[in-house]
C-alpha cells in the first residue's frame, strides 16, 4: 500500500483496499492495521475529492465490522464534516442520522455522547426536530453529571434550548437554564475550592466558567418561564425560585419583581411603561439569525400578564363588568373578552360572558344537589364548633367546680 500511495495511483490504492479486506481468513489485525494507515497517514495527504472517495471506500470495509467500529464511526464523521463545509445539510444529515453510535460497545461514554451531540447539531441545521429528539433521547441525563462530561452536558442542554424554543415548549426551556444555572454555581464553587490546586480538571471548570454568563442564565430562567401559560406546573416553578433562589433573585431585581408580582395577588397595570422596561433583554431583542422568535416571545409575555390579571378577576370576583376589567389593568375591552375566552378553552378558569350586558361571571352556577351538599357541610361544621364549645365549658366548669 505505501509504494501504491508513494506513486501517486489512487485508484489502485482504493482497488488494493477492497481487496485485501475482501480476501477469506484475512487477520482482524491486518485490516485494523491497513484501515488506521489509510485514515491516520494516507487521508491527511489526499485533496478533498481523493478523501471523499477513500473514505466511502473506508465505510464500505468497516461497517458492520464490530473490530472496527471505532474507524467506522471516524470515517463517517469526516466525511459528514466535508459535506458541512460544502454546506451539503442534506447529504451529511442523510449519511449521519441513522448511525447507532450508542450501540458500538467498544467506544467509551465520552466519545458516544460527543458523536450524539454532532448527530443533533447536524439534524437542527437540517430542521428536521423530529429526529433531533429521537437522537437527543438516546442521551441518559443522568450520565452527564458523570466526571468528564461537564463540557457535552453544556453543550446539550443549549442543544436541547434550540430545539425547545423551536417547538414552543417554553416550560422545558426554562428547566434547561434552569439546569445550566444550577451547573454554574456548582462548577463556580469547585473552582473557588481549586484555586490553588495544581489538578488538571480546575483548568475545566474554569474554562466553563468563562463560557457561561451567570446573570444572562438566570435571567432567561425566569423570563422564558413568565411566558408560559398559567398553569400549576409554572405556578410551581415560580414557587420554587421564590423559595430556593432568594440570594439570586435579590441580585437580580427585576427578576425579583416578575416572581413576586407573578404569585402575588395584586393587578399589574399593563401599559408601555411596564412592558418598556424588559424590552431590552436578549429573548425580545429581534435578529433573524439568533432570535427570529423574538416578537411571538414579547406577544406571549404580554398575554400572560393579561392572563395573570384575569386570573385574580376569578379570584376575587363574582361578576364584574368588562369596561371595569380594562379600566384596571389597561387593557382594551375586547382583548381582555378575548383574554378570558382563552383561558376558558384552556380550562385555567370557569367563566361566563354576557356580551349584551358586557359582564362576566366567574362563579358556576349551583344545582339543587350543590346547594344541599354545601349546606350540609355548613351545618355539620356549625355543629362540630357547637359540640366543642359544649365540651371546653363543661371541662372549665369541672376544673373550677362551678355547679
Amino acid at each position: 500500500m505505501e509504494y501504491v500511495f508513494a506513486r501517486g495511483d489512487y485508484n489502485s490504492l482504493r482497488a488494493l483496499l477492497l481487496s485485501l479486506n475482501k480476501k477469506r481468513n484475512q487477520s482482524r489485525e491486518s485490516v485494523l492495521s491497513i484501515v488506521k494507515y489509510s485514515l491516520n497517514d494516507v487521508y491527511y495527504k489526499l485533496n478533498e475529492d481523493e478523501q471523499i472517495k477513500l473514505l466511502r471506500i473506508l465505510i464500505e470495509i468497516t461497517e458492520g465490522r464490530i473490530f472496527v467500529e471505532h474507524e467506522y464511526s471516524v470515517a463517517v464523521r469526516r466525511l459528514t464534516e466535508i459535506y458541512l463545509a460544502r454546506r451539503d445539510i442534506e447529504e451529511a444529515a442523510k449519511l449521519i442520522q441513522d448511525i447507532q453510535i450508542e450501540t458500538f460497545g467498544s467506544l467509551d461514554r465520552f466519545y458516544k455522547v460527543d458523536y450524539i451531540l454532532f448527530q443533533m447539531r447536524i439534524l437542527l441545521q437540517k430542521e428536521d426536530y423530529v429526529r433531533t429528539l429521537i437522537v437527543s433521547n438516546k442521551i441518559n441525563r443522568k450520565h452527564l453529571n458523570d466526571e468528564g462530561l461537564h463540557k457535552l452536558k453544556v453543550e446539550f442542554y443549549e442543544l436541547m434550548i434550540r430545539y425547545y424554543i423551536h417547538e414552543d415548549k417554553f416550560i422545558d426551556v426554562s428547566k434547561c437554564y434552569k439546569i445550566l444555572y444550577d451547573f454554574y454555581k456548582e462548577i463556580e464553587g469547585k473552582c473557588n475550592l481549586m484555586t490553588d490546586s495544581k489538578d488538571s480538571s480546575a483548568k475545566t471548570y474554569i474554562d466553563l466558567l468563562n463560557a457561561q454568563n451567570k446573570k444572562a442564565l438566570f435571567v432567561n430562567y425566569v423570563i422564558f418561564l413568565s411566558i408560559c401559560p398559567p398553569e400549576l406546573e409554572t405556578k410551581n416553578m415560580f414557587n420554587e425560585l421564590n423559595l430556593f433562589y432568594k440570594k439570586d433573585l435579590e441580585e437580580n431585581p427585576e427578576m425579583l419583581s416578575v416572581v413576586k408580582k407573578r404569585l402575588s395577588d395584586d393587578f399589574v397595570y399593563i401599559d408601555d411603561n411596564f412592558l418598556g422596561q424588559y424590552l431590552s433583554y436578549p429573548i425580545f431583542v429581534k435578529d433573524e439569525v439568533n432570535n427570529p422568535f423574538a416578537e411571538k416571545h414579547f406577544l406571549l409575555f404580554r398575554k400572560y400578564w393579561i392572563q395573570h390579571n384575569v386570573m385574580i378577576f376569578g379570584k376575587y370576583f363574582s361578576q364584574i363588568r368588562l369596561d371595569r376589567m380594562s379600566a384596571m389593568i389597561g387593557i382594551d375591552k375586547n382583548e381582555v373578552e378575548r383574554e378570558v375566552a382563552d383561558m376558558v378553552i384552556n380550562n385555567y378558569i370557569y367563566a361566563k360572558i354576557n356580551r349584551i350586558n358586557s359582564t362576566v361571571n366567574f362563579r358556576k352556577r349551583q344545582d339543587v344537589n350543590d346547594k344541599l351538599n354545601d349546606l350540609n357541610f355548613d351545618l355539620a361544621t356549625m355543629l362540630d364548633k357547637i359540640e366543642n364549645t359544649c365540651h371546653l365549658i363543661h371541662k372549665e366548669n369541672l376544673k373550677y367546680d362551678i355547679k
